[in-house]
């Protein structure tokens, strides 16, 4: 019945095609959570958010970053579908151009997972 709020995978992406964040649910865990992406150039950059089941992705969500450097896209916010054990998230960039991440969430173990 742990609770627990922490910020995830902060990092900067900027290689084109899939990149796979650091961050998978531990066993027993269902995560709940929240995702910003921050344009860091003053280039166009489309984003594709991608969801992994340990097996197959999901496209959860596709959106083109304004230029401009400090835009963001507050992409998901997962209060109500939750992450479970063994499932992670992938981001796609069209450009290389650096984008920043910052996956934050409440991760529930034991009964509540």
């Amino acid at each position: 019945m742990a609770r627990e709020p922490k910020s995830l995978v902060i990092t900067q992406l900027s290689a084109v095609g899939d990149n796979t964040l650091s961050y998978v649910v531990p066993a027993a865990t269902v995560t709940s959570a929240s995702l910003v992406l921050t344009n860091a150039a003053s280039l166009i950059n489309e984003v594709t958010v991608i969801i992994n089941n340990g097996t197959s992705d999901f496209i959860l969500a596709r959106k083109k970053l304004p230029a401009g450097v400090g835009k963001s896209w507050r992409v998901l916010e997962m209060s109500d579908e939750k992450l479970s054990a063994g499932f992670f998230v992938k981001i796609s960039l069209s450009a290389a151009s650096p984008v920043n991440v910052f996956l934050s969430g409440s991760e529930f173990t034991g009964s509540d997972a």
